[in-house]
């Protein structure tokens, strides 16, 4: 029993660090696609705006890096896959509207992925 207890320890600690790193990369691309919204042809509140989103991923993707490191985990390469290159090529040639909405899904689709593992901890 005691060996069990164990074992779900580690399998929840390295699903906690996973999910951080995805976390991590994600805001990371987040704060990416933001900026380059930004650099299009915008007037200065629009662009004002997106880049204080930027700077705000920026700042939560700094609270996960310390996440990551506080567990004792490497931080993922900030190297895009070749998925990621094309799908970032394809939203940053959609409308503003489309592609924030499209950030805003993946934020809350990774908060609702750390609230779960959350409360799997609880229940161990």
């Amino acid at each position: 029993m005691r060996y069990m207890q164990g074992y779900l320890n580690y399998q929840l600690r390295m699903e906690h660090i996973a999910t951080t790193q995805r976390i991590y990369h994600h805001e990371r691309f987040v704060a990416r696609s933001y900026r380059e919204l930004a650099n299009r042809d915008l007037d200065n509140s629009q662009r004002r705006l997106l880049l204080d989103l930027a700077n705000n991923a920026d700042r939560r993707a700094f609270h996960y890096r310390v996440r990551i490191r506080s567990l004792g985990a490497s931080l993922p390469q900030d190297k895009a896959t070749w998925f990621e290159s094309f799908w970032y090529w394809v939203l940053m040639h959609y409308g503003i509207r489309c592609v924030m909405k499209w950030l805003e899904w993946i934020q809350r689709n990774d908060i609702g992925q750390l609230g779960s593992l959350l409360l799997s901890q609880k229940q161990w």
